[in-house]
């Protein structure tokens, strides 16, 4: 009998002492990385809950391990892309240190990476599995928390943490409202006036770039920025070169993570700057293009004509993917976008923002059409046109002697454009 109670009194102990605490001590999923050990190349082991048998009762990978290799593997072929891009656009010129005698070489090599079956390939398929891979990741360690925290209602799911995001990840999704907004730019636009991007070059960047210097300066450093910084991060994870998989404890363990730090940025360094040098340096510096080619550069960039200012915002309207020159939508202003959109009217349909108007980059305009798509607003003879896409807003000012019913039709199509693509 004593012995049964000193058991008993040793088990209730051990249970006060292994309490779970989602935030003192993280659970294996937290703990473990989201990537396969380089060592091995196997998936870090987990508890026996996430294993899986086949209908023949034989073992199989988790989820996890499939989903990792989607998001490494994925990579590889953006990255093929990449190197192509970055030699084209920035080591060439470089190289040549001329706007004009870099063109042969990327309309030389641009069909054999930006053809119908390569684009899909090597760009837009891989990003969408690198980005869906990690998103699943991340819904998939959370469901199996939950489950780990024995988590059933509501108020007890709170409780539990969701997956901290790395730098790595917050990097990426950082990555591709820039991606985004560039392939807008340079295929997009192009593709929807012109039906391809044949004319498209490194003259058609350079006079974006002297046309629109604060905005082409500040998102193309963005974008390399972020993006060369993700990438080698992300790489050296893959490798297991980062400082946090570094085993070795003590003053030796120390001095590795500090090198490895140094040796991973300073690889960004050297690579953004390589890109930065040849994209802002040459193709940025190479001035504006005369004559008729010089007219349809701009009627890419701004529109028919029956646009004069545009922006062009994410669906929730807190970020801005591309603006026109001194065309300036404050937050404040995009809010009161959002709301109007979010708002289902009274009995008869009538938005409250049709009676309080709306203000954009300033001015307050007079809202004829409210619906779930567009906003129609008008300030005298010039107005407004705003079209929410799928994953955007875009928010338009056309100017007096433009007639409202060509401006819509611009802004309309252009919103039709995006969701087909997507956008």
């Amino acid at each position: 009998m004593d012995q049964d109670d000193d058991l008993s009194r040793q088990t209730t102990l051990s249970l006060q002492e292994l309490e779970p605490s989602p935030v003192d001590d993280s659970p294996y999923e937290q703990r473990d990385s989201y990537f396969p050990d380089p060592k091995d190349g196997t998936a870090s082991p987990t508890p026996g809950l996430l294993k899986r048998s086949s209908t023949l009762g034989l073992n199989s990978h988790s989820p996890v391990w499939y989903l990792t290799r989607i998001q490494k593997y994925s990579s590889y072929a953006f990255s093929v892309f990449t190197a192509f891009h970055i030699t084209n656009t920035s080591l060439i010129p470089l190289a040549t240190r001329s706007v004009s005698a870099s063109e042969p070489y990327l309309l030389l090599t641009r069909p054999y990476y930006q053809s119908p079956i390569a684009e899909p390939l090597l760009i837009v398929l891989p990003l969408l599995a690198h980005a869906g891979s990690g998103i699943a990741l991340r819904l998939y360690r959370r469901r199996q928390n939950l489950q780990w925290y024995g988590a059933e209602s509501r108020k007890d799911k709170r409780k539990v943490p969701w997956p901290a995001v790395s730098g790595i990840s917050k990097l990426g999704y950082i990555f591709l409202p820039l991606v985004a907004g560039h392939a807008f730019i340079n295929r997009g636009l192009p593709l929807w006036k012109e039906g391809g991007s044949s004319s498209i070059g490194l003259s058609y960047v350079s006079h974006a770039f002297a046309r629109h210097p604060a905005v082409s300066f500040a998102g193309f450093a963005a974008l390399v920025t972020v993006g060369v910084w993700h990438t080698v991060w992300g790489a050296a994870k893959w490798l297991g070169l980062t400082p946090g998989q570094v085993t070795l404890g003590g003053p030796e363990g120390q001095l590795r993570k500090k090198r490895r730090w140094y040796g991973v940025n300073g690889v960004s360094a050297l690579v953004a700057a390589l890109w930065l040098a040849g994209g802002l340096g040459v193709v940025g510096r190479g001035g504006e293009v005369g004559g008729w080619i010089g007219r349809e550069y701009d009627e890419l960039l701004v529109g028919t004509g029956n646009v004069d200012k545009a922006a062009i915002f994410n669906s929730e309207g807190n970020s801005v993917w591309a603006t026109s020159a001194g065309f300036t939508v404050s937050p404040q202003e995009m809010q009161e976008i959002v709301t109007a959109y979010k708002d289902k009217g009274d009995a008869n349909g009538v938005k409250q923002v049709q009676s309080t108007g709306l203000h954009v980059a300033g001015e307050r305009f007079v809202v004829l059409k409210a619906d779930e798509r567009s906003l129609y607003g008008k300030k005298g003879k010039e107005g407004i046109v705003i079209v929410k896409t799928t994953q955007a807003i875009l928010v338009t000012h056309y100017p007096e002697h433009v007639q409202p019913g060509s401006a819509a039709n611009t802004v309309e199509q252009l919103g039709d454009y995006l969701v087909s693509v997507g956008y």
